[in-house]
């Protein structure tokens, strides 16, 4: 089994930009890149992603508050914050307001994928252990779910 993630990064830099499409630029993934804060903030909401980038040196270390934000907006969502050498007392404060991790800029190929792999297996694993509830459901013939197509 193979969870399909949803993947948001708001990074400015162009080569950070064309890694993170790069990188997930596959069919099993949807990856989402804003490149401003205000972008960033508006698709926030509506993605609802499993894993975020955020570079929290935007906009004057605003990027800080798109991290709060999300964890608020998408609760189950992991958020790495992304930060320069300079600015890792703002990735600090990023994962007290919530983020998972704190990765220095740039980023690496494997540090990205890293992430990716392990939301994916806590995923995964989440869903295995519902399949004996609703192959329980099944069997019985009453499912307790109200299901849509």
């Amino acid at each position: 089994m193979n969870a399909r993630l949803t993947i948001f990064a708001v990074v400015d830099a162009a080569p950070i930009v064309q890694l993170f499409s790069r990188v997930f630029n596959t069919p099993d993934d949807h990856m989402l890149i804003a490149t401003t804060l205000t972008e960033g903030l508006s698709l926030a909401a509506a993605l609802a992603p499993d894993l975020a980038f955020i570079d929290v040196s935007l906009g004057a270390n605003a990027g800080l508050a798109l991290v709060h934000h999300l964890r608020a907006v998408a609760p189950n969502a992991v958020v790495y914050a992304l930060a320069g050498e300079s600015s890792l007392h703002i990735g600090a404060q990023a994962i007290v307001l919530g983020g998972a991790s704190l990765i220095v800029m740039p980023p690496s190929e494997h540090e990205l994928l890293s992430a990716a792999s392990s939301v994916r297996a806590r995923l995964v694993e989440e869903a295995e252990k519902q399949m004996p509830e609703l192959q329980a459901e099944l069997v019985a013939g009453s499912p307790t779910r109200n299901w849509r197509r």
